[in-house]
């Protein structure tokens, strides 16, 4: 299973990152598979998985940049990594999530 994952590292501090996150809403975007947000030492880290490159710059063009300007921000200063993914291993703590149905 090819997919495509995005890891970004934001110098800017947490309530930035909710405050996308509630212009974005709680529904997920077509096209992402997992998304991971945390505080770091000098901002935030978004690791992101996405079905495909077309669907991450779908994201990007139509709400992500949008969302973004709506705050007075725009794109953040460190570039994101980029990279396809072949997904041949997955753990799921179940104690956390309940039961995921992975597609095959």
């Amino acid at each position: 299973m090819s997919m495509y994952a995005y890891v970004q590292d934001v110098a800017a501090d947490w309530e930035m990152y909710r405050s996308v996150a509630r212009i974005l809403g709680d529904n997920p975007p077509e096209g992402i598979v997992l998304r991971v947000a945390g505080a770091t030492d000098t901002g935030f880290r978004v690791i992101e998985v996405w079905e495909s490159r077309a669907a991450w710059e779908d994201f990007r063009t139509s709400q992500l940049r949008p969302a973004l300007r709506a705050l007075g921000g725009d794109a953040p200063d460190r570039p994101p990594m980029f990279a396809d993914l072949v997904v041949d291993h997955v753990i799921i703590n179940e104690k956390l999530f309940g039961s995921v149905s992975l597609p095959q």
